[in-house]
């Protein structure tokens, strides 16, 4: 594999494959140039919830790691970013459903809050603390980015990504439980593709190395995992 400039932009995509034939897709990137990691695409509804091995503090040690953490975790280092080298950690395009959800009941049980306290609660903006957190920094800010933000049928954006899917049928039952507990329709219309970007900084306590490691190989464009127990 040949170098790449430390300051050029790095992508990395995990293919995850599960018990009983499932699979799940994470792609992050780091910016070094704005000291930024995006979580770009997160597609794990068919993976464990969470995943044992990785934690700093006894919550994560005893319950585990959201997948989506576990996984954005692995490939922040992965793609070499510094410690305590973060100043952004985004989610440019919100398409978990249940962070749509979420947002959807609290817009209307809170009409008069501004959008950006109510996603503060949605599962999507707990993952960028979580990430935060978990690398050594603290949230400061987060903004809620609708310049690429769409008001639309949900069951728009559900049809598309469930022809996606692995298991169309699947998806569209899962989809429909999710709708269920939450008491929505697919006519319900939504903001969708909307964006989370979350400022972080590091405490005082923990030392920190701006510079950026020197040029590294790239990373493979797609790495392949298993999630599968081992054989006794």
């Amino acid at each position: 594999m040949h170098s790449v400039p430390a300051s050029e932009p790095r992508v990395l995509s995990t293919v995850a494959r599960g018990p009983g034939g499932s699979a799940g897709f994470v792609e992050t990137a780091w910016l070094p140039a704005t000291r930024t990691f995006e979580l770009r695409y997160a597609c794990v509804d068919d993976l464990p919830v969470k995943i044992d091995g990785w934690g700093r503090e006894s919550l994560e040690k005893s319950r585990g790691l959201p997948t989506v953490v576990y996984f954005s975790l692995k490939q922040l280092k992965r793609l070499g970013v510094p410690q305590g080298g973060l100043r952004v950690v985004r989610q440019p395009l919100v398409r978990d459903l249940l962070s749509l959800l979420q947002l959807h009941r609290l817009r209307r049980k809170h009409p008069g809050l501004p959008t950006v306290e109510l996603a503060r609660h949605t599962r999507s903006s707990h993952w960028l603390d979580a990430i935060a957190r978990l690398s050594g920094h603290t949230a400061r800010t987060l903004r809620v980015d609708e310049d690429r933000a769409v008001r639309r049928e949900i069951g728009e954006l559900l049809e598309y990504l469930e022809r996606l899917a692995p298991d169309p049928d699947l998806r569209r039952a899962l989809n429909d439980a999710a709708l269920q507990r939450f008491d929505f329709r697919r006519c319900d219309v939504m903001l969708t593709d909307y964006g989370l970007e979350m400022g972080v900084h590091v405490p005082s306590r923990i030392s920190v190395s701006v510079k950026s490691p020197p040029p590294a190989k790239t990373p493979p464009l797609i790495e392949i995992v298993s999630l599968q127990p081992e054989a006794q």
